[in-house]
């Protein structure tokens, strides 16, 4: 979720680092989600699961240890 206080700034502002970004990223113009989900610090990082459970939540910084949370489909199946 990104907080960006108007559209054009969502969309230009840091566009670089934005561009990296490889999930789903929103702009929630209101702060609807940012309540719903409980975030009050930037950056704040939540891992679901494919049920949309929360697995994991990061606040501050990118986790260091995000890949002992994520399986690979071939890991999937053997499970």
């Amino acid at each position: 979720l990104w907080n960006d206080p108007n559209l054009k700034t969502f969309t230009h502002w840091h566009r670089e680092k934005k561009q990296l970004i490889t999930w789903p990223s929103l702009w929630d113009q209101y702060g609807l989600m940012a309540n719903a989900l409980h975030v009050s610090t930037y950056p704040t990082y939540i891992l679901f699961d494919a049920a949309g459970i929360e697995i994991s939540r990061w606040e501050g910084k990118f986790p260091d240890n995000l890949k002992g949370y994520v399986h690979t489909s071939k890991e999937d199946k053997r499970n």
